[in-house]
């Protein structure tokens, strides 16, 4: 199930397509697939969105469209549902400084009250988008795991953010990743995760667990790996007075320094970790929703 767009040029001039392919080319996170198609792909976040010349038939688009001549349009834009609400967020924006570049008006089939192209509209069209995401939801049997919508903001935000984060605190403290988990293998409400190992200074961003890891020397020179998903609060509990607020794309961040990190080590090699306990399963960003019918 997906959600489509197409772009016509505001003038009777017709769109230059190595323009077109000049410009994906030099923006970040574009990739070009085949036959003038190009994907937006930003590893980071996950997000995803297609562009592209018109395809089909111009009976089957016209006629899908109540008979506007779609297949005269310039450029055809593609997002999936059955997403999380922050990938038509994302999608938007890059569609918005594309429909710029070039001039473009939109069209969108999925709102039955635009008869013609209209200029870029953010607002209106992440509306449609949602409007469609819930029906798409509505109509499958089998639902995809939910994420609360505040806290897929705050996942969305916090990656999209996360290299010049990396940036601002330098190479002394590491800026970890968040994913997506189930605790237990038939949750569908799923939590945020992070990752601390060897008590090495880091940025903490706000989650639901911290996957903590510590390494052991075992014989012969041989070195394994103890993990364990370990509740944020009780991470926080042990080790968040040793940290220091951190003001960063979302709230409730924090941050443990170098000198800092030394005086936990101790209490690190302290703590017993269950590798058999919290055995975590990862959710792809494409494989949740953030809305609940």
């Amino acid at each position: 199930m997906s959600w489509d767009l197409y772009l016509f040029r505001k003038n009777d001039e017709p769109l230059n397509w190595d323009e077109v392919v000049a410009y994906f080319r030099k923006q970040p996170n574009f990739f070009d697939l085949s036959n003038g198609w190009f994907r937006y792909y930003n590893k980071a976040t996950g997000v995803y969105c297609t562009f592209g010349p018109p395809d089909g038939s111009e009976d089957e688009e016209d006629e899908e469209n109540e008979g506007f001549p779609v297949h005269e349009a310039d450029v055809w834009f593609n997002l999936n549902y059955l997403r999380a609400t922050f990938f038509a967020s994302e999608s938007l924006q890059v569609l918005e400084d594309f429909a710029k570049t070039f001039d473009l008006l939109v069209f969108d089939p999925q709102n039955w009250d635009q008869k013609a192209p209209c200029p870029f509209d953010y607002d209106a069209l992440l509306k449609t988008w949602k409007e469609g995401n819930l029906f798409a939801l509505r109509s499958i049997e089998k639902k995809p795991p939910f994420l609360s919508p505040d806290r897929s903001e705050i996942l969305w935000k916090y990656l999209r953010s996360r290299k010049e984060l990396q940036a601002q605190v330098g190479e002394e403290i590491f800026v970890p990743a968040l994913g997506i988990v189930r605790k237990n293998p038939g949750d569908t409400v799923l939590q945020i995760m992070t990752l601390w190992n060897d008590a090495i200074p880091q940025v903490f961003p706000p989650c639901d667990l911290v996957l903590v890891g510590r390494e052991r020397k075992l014989a012969l020179f041989r070195r394994k790996w103890d993990w364990e998903a370990i509740p944020y609060a009780k991470v926080m509990d042990m080790f968040g007075e040793y940290m220091d607020p951190f003001e960063g794309p979302v709230p409730g961040m924090k941050i443990l320094r170098p000198d800092r990190a030394r005086q936990v080590e101790r209490t690190f090699r302290e703590v017993k970790l269950d590798t058999k306990r919290n055995r975590v399963r990862a959710v792809e960003f494409d494989e949740f929703v953030d809305v609940q019918v």
